[in-house]
């Protein structure tokens, strides 16, 4: 095939001097895609001119024609020799407003091409860009390209505009972003950075391994394998020596800045000019939802990552080579954030459906590559052995609601307003038109924000199905951001334009740099110089009793403190990163402990079923702070005094201690066992969650039977478990108090047993073959899911080197030499 002849003087091309005004507008109408594409590319190096479309067929280019003003078409011969009579009729009336520039020579008996379709020039296909620019120059002008480039000064003053513009938005961001450079600790307002902290220390401690047994095993398919941002962190640390706090702080202000120049560089290789790039850039410091990000630390990084995709995939020429790259990028994104990964895929989508340049046998490899790099994230969760996953929220559509930030918009009130006055001014504005891949980058913006806007509005007033409730929509809104923000670049552009502009341009800059001081400074999460100690860790260290071996159980706004300050020394009951046994009771029992609605233990008036979920879940103790109504009632002048023992009141946290037998493992018969194994059910229904109560309450009560062994449970570490038993009954039937996974070892007295599902989901052992002493060791590997994700992902990257080396894998370095090389001459 035909690689396009015209990519061989890229390299050595300098600009021609040639000036704004005299820009002229290209259709290229030639039949091999590939060869088309190519010559796209070079035609807009080539300034002033810019290829406004491409065109397989006779029929595309009439229709074309019909539809936009050019000054060049770039034929095909051998369309000529097939069509020229019907392009005569069209060119009959127009040779002297449209020049026709053939590429490639034809036979024909009627008379030369030149003289009967006003064909100014005949490029052959073995031509180069230099070719082509003096074709292209002597159709449309009548000169030559001078002899002479630009000198260096020349080319240094070129660049001017974006040093300067670069150097003055950096200063500004980092300035914003001074302490998160020096700082310590985040302080925020979420329990997602300080438990995202407690994971770095998880896979430093334990290894990799950590994240199947403890963290996204079970959980929700989008708060899946977010290790790539752990990994550069922990790589940072290791480098730096700085605590993993400090690494993430550190981290985080960097992503701040970075984000900004990538959102500039992304505009600037997109032909907006540096002004106009200097104030779209500067627009995403209004983004009023990009700061709660900061508190997420993964859901930043993919953030960052989503302009990348976005300027990345509509770049000229619709080259295969950007859509497969950005394909990969946003499978691979996954590891970054799941929910870059999907509004990545609807970027893809959007693209496909809007450009009109990819083939449905592209788009659909396109796809093939996001399915497979991806697949070590989806293909473990939703093939493993996690059980079906209890969402919290849905026992309450209101509370939905609350994930969502007040300017759910994305953007700070002044920025709408000042959007509205700049609106009409993009009205207003004359001869502003949008041409080749601004018209694409436009069309791929506009339309995801008019899926990601519909769906996180749909989402906040609870008309979305569970299935997109569990990604999460809230969490969108900074992607939206972004898409409001380069739809800003575009009507700053249509000022930029028209008379006036540098007035209007530099009253925008200083409105949106003032609105971005006060945002980031009300917006930015408060920096701590010095490690702190959270309240409920002081009142668990005075306390002195707690140990590993205990289970805590608490509010989900205190667990992950507990989890990152006190590693190693406390277990929790049921976190939000829990799985298995924990999915399926804890929803449950945090209802019955802090609904104020009628049926849970406050309002009954009644704690027993809340106590039989926490033995169930393997609670021992119970913290919570002073002022809920739980912690109320418990006390002892409480209602419910008595139901669970108060060990400590400090730190205006209040430490209640689960009566009865403290078991983290329990050994049964086989018979007793059967009977309270839970249904793998999603227990959405009333009869469902009766039938779950029920199994509480039994399996609570054979916790506490006379005949049922409280052996001793050790953690090692937390892929490592070991029982030790006395008194071992023939046909026991051990269960440990751990999430069931298929993946976990076993060895009982050194011989290797088995494992299986046993209770509300956790691990069973089949001791009927022992008698008197058993020791259970339990170890946790690599489930078969994750070997079958890493071996789809290696095919993922296989397939799209394969199918960029198809496209000409060379075209993307050409695209951004071409870039670099108009920026430099304009």
């Amino acid at each position: 095939m035909h690689q396009g002849p015209f990519i061989a003087g890229v390299e050595g091309l300098e600009g021609i001097g040639v000036e704004a005004s005299d820009a002229k507008e290209v259709l290229v109408c030639i039949e091999n895609p590939t060869l088309a594409r190519a010559l796209e590319e070079a035609i807009n190096l080539i300034e002033p001119f810019h290829a406004v479309g491409v065109v397989f067929d006779i029929g595309a280019l009439l229709k074309e024609l019909e539809r936009v003003q050019v000054h060049v078409v770039v034929l095909d011969g051998e369309i000529l020799a097939r069509s020229w009579r019907e392009l005569l009729q069209v060119f009959g009336h127009r040779h002297t407003q449209v020049k026709v520039l053939q590429v490639g020579g034809w036979r024909s008996t009627e008379g030369p091409v030149g003289e009967s379709l006003a064909c100014e020039q005949v490029v052959p296909y073995d031509a180069t860009v230099e070719d082509l620019e003096e074709a292209l120059r002597l159709a449309c002008f009548g000169r030559k390209r001078p002899e002479t480039g630009a000198t260096a000064r020349e080319r240094l003053l070129a660049w001017a505009p974006d040093v300067g513009a670069l150097a003055l938005l950096f200063a500004f961001v980092a300035y914003l972003a001074r302490d998160l450079f020096k700082g310590e600790y985040l302080f925020t307002e979420y329990g997602d950075w300080p438990y995202q902290a407690y994971k770095l220390k998880s896979m430093m401690e334990y290894g990799f391994l950590t994240w199947s047994n403890d963290w996204s095993g079970g959980f929700a398919v989008w708060q899946g394998y977010q290790f790539l941002p752990h990994v550069a962190t922990l790589l940072l640390k290791w480098v730096t020596g700085w605590s993993i706090t400090k690494a993430m702080v550190f981290a985080i202000g960097v992503l701040f800045v970075l984000f900004r120049l990538i959102f500039y560089t992304g505009l600037r290789l997109a032909g907006f000019p540096a002004p106009v790039a200097l104030i779209g850039a500067m627009l995403t410091l209004a983004m009023v939802g990009y700061y709660r990000p900061l508190t997420d630390f993964s859901l930043l990084w993919g953030v960052s990552l989503f302009p990348v995709a976005l300027f990345l995939l509509p770049g000229p020429g619709g080259s295969l080579v950007r859509v497969y790259a950005t394909a990969a990028l946003v499978g691979f994104g996954i590891y970054v954030h799941p929910i870059f990964a999907i509004l990545g895929t609807i970027t893809l989508v959007c693209y496909f459906v809007t450009s009109g340049e990819v083939t449905l046998r592209e788009a659909l490899s396109g796809l093939g590559i996001v399915f497979l790099t991806s697949a070590f994230f989806w293909f473990p969760v939703m093939l493993g052995d996690r059980p079906e996953y209890q969402n919290l929220w849905e026992i309450s559509a209101s509370l939905q609601r609350l994930l969502f930030p007040t300017e759910w918009l994305g953007l700070s009130a002044s920025m709408i307003a000042v959007g509205v006055a700049l609106g009409a001014s993009f009205l207003a504005a004359k001869g502003f038109r949008l041409e080749g891949l601004n018209r694409r980058l436009l069309a791929t913006s506009g339309a995801t924000l008019g899926v990601v806007l519909p769906t996180v509005l749909a989402a906040y007033f609870g008309l979305t199905p569970g299935i997109v409730n569990e990604v999460e929509p809230a969490r969108w809104m900074p992607f939206a951001g972004i898409l409001l923000a380069i739809l800003g670049a575009f009507v700053v552009q249509s000022v930029y334009l028209g008379s006036s502009r540098q007035v209007i341009l530099l009253i925008a800059l200083g409105f949106i740099a003032a609105d971005a001081l006060v945002i980031a400074k009300g917006r930015l999460p408060t920096v701590s110089a010095q490690l702190p100690e959270p309240r409920v860790v002081q009142a668990l260290s005075e306390y002195g009793r707690v140990s590993y071996g205990d289970r805590v159980i608490s509010r989900s706004d205190v667990v992950p403190d507990i989890s990152f300050f006190h590693f190693g020394e406390v277990r929790l009951a049921g976190n939000y990163f829990g799985k298995g046994a924990h999915e399926i009771l804890m929803p449950a029992l945090m209802w019955l402990l802090f609904s104020n609605e009628r049926g849970s233990t406050v309002e009954s008036g009644d704690a027993t079923l809340a106590l039989a979920y926490m033995k169930a879940i393997g609670g021992t103790y119970f913290i919570v702070p002073e002022t809920y109504p739980i912690a109320r009632a418990l006390v002892p002048e409480g209602e419910l005094a008595g139901v669970l023992p108060l060990r400590q009141r400090t730190k205006g946290f209040t430490l209640f201690e689960v009566p009865g037998a403290k078991a983290q493992a329990i050994i049964t018969t086989r018979a007793s066992a059967s009977e309270v194994l839970f249904p793998d059910v999603k227990y959405d229904t009333d009869g469902q969650r009766k039938e779950r109560d029920r199994l509480v309450l039994r399996f609570a009560e054979l916790i506490e039977a006379p005949g049922t062994i409280v052996p001793t449970a050790r953690y090692p570490s937390q892929t490592e478990i070991i029982v030790e038993a006395a008194d071992v009954p023939r046909e026991g039937y051990l269960i440990v108090f751990a999430p069931y996974d298929s993946a976990w070892e076993v060895t009982i007295d050194g011989k290797v047993g088995k494992v299986e599902r046993a209770g509300p989901y956790f691990i069973g052992i089949d001791l009927s073959n022992l008698e008197g002493v058993a020791g259970v060791h339990l170890v946790h590997g690599m489930h078969w899911t994750w070997k079958v994700g890493m071996a789809l992902t290696a095919i993922g990257a296989l397939a799209f080197g394969f199918l960029t080396y198809r496209a000409g894998g060379y075209d993307l370095r050409i695209w951004l030499r071409k870039r670099m090389i108009a920026l430099k001459n304009r």
